[in-house]
């Protein structure tokens, strides 16, 4: 590979890294919170608090982190590792995929909106005035926040197909974590029944 695309290579890089770990971790909260009517019965018969906290973690934690994707190239003099980002830097090696890149990066922008408003009033800042309202924020929508992850992915193919790299299959769900505490805790509560009846 030629050096010149280092740089572009480092952005790549690190973008394929962050929406891995997106993936991963919207593959454990659909897992734990996909409403399949077992798994829901199995939380409330915990009669727990721990997964209402947990499911309000996930979203603002995965808000936050898909708006971080989408931040500008540049705050305060320092570069951000985002779409912004590889968009400057793909029209700086004026790649032929820049304005299919750029079309792509229109339609997230669209869909983005609800979740920057979420991460600005109420889950990296505390907005009073939304706080305090009875109207609230729009309902932020998992069929949303997928799209944009798949458009990620397709921007990252794109430029990797064209710098002849290896593309992605990104989205591969994972067999533990999630699994795993679901299967413990099954394993617990049929545990505790039997014990219950004796």
């Amino acid at each position: 590979m030629k050096t010149s695309y280092e740089i572009l290579e480092n952005v790549i890089d690190g973008l394929v890294s962050k929406v891995t770990e997106l993936f991963h971790y919207l593959n454990e909260y659909e897992i734990i919170f996909n409403e399949n009517e077992s798994v829901f019965k199995l939380l409330k018969s915990t009669h727990s608090h721990f997964w209402n906290d947990l499911y309000w973690l996930y979203w603002s934690f995965l808000t936050i982190r898909i708006c971080n994707l989408m931040d500008k190239a540049e705050t305060f003099g320092s570069k951000n590792l985002s779409f912004y980002l590889l968009k400057e830097t793909i029209l700086e090696y004026n790649l032929e995929c820049s304005n299919q890149v750029g079309e792509i990066i229109k339609e997230i922008e669209e869909k983005i909106l609800p979740f920057r408003t979420a991460r600005k009033k109420a889950f990296a800042h505390f907005d009073l005035k939304i706080l305090s309202s009875k109207e609230g924020l729009e309902v932020l929508q998992l069929d949303d926040f997928e799209f944009i992850l798949s458009r990620f992915s397709t921007i990252i193919n794109l430029v990797n197909g064209e710098l002849t790299r290896d593309t992605f299959l990104f989205g591969i769900k994972s067999l533990e974590g999630a699994k795993r505490i679901l299967a413990i805790l099954t394993l617990g509560i049929e545990t505790r029944n039997k014990l219950g009846n004796k």
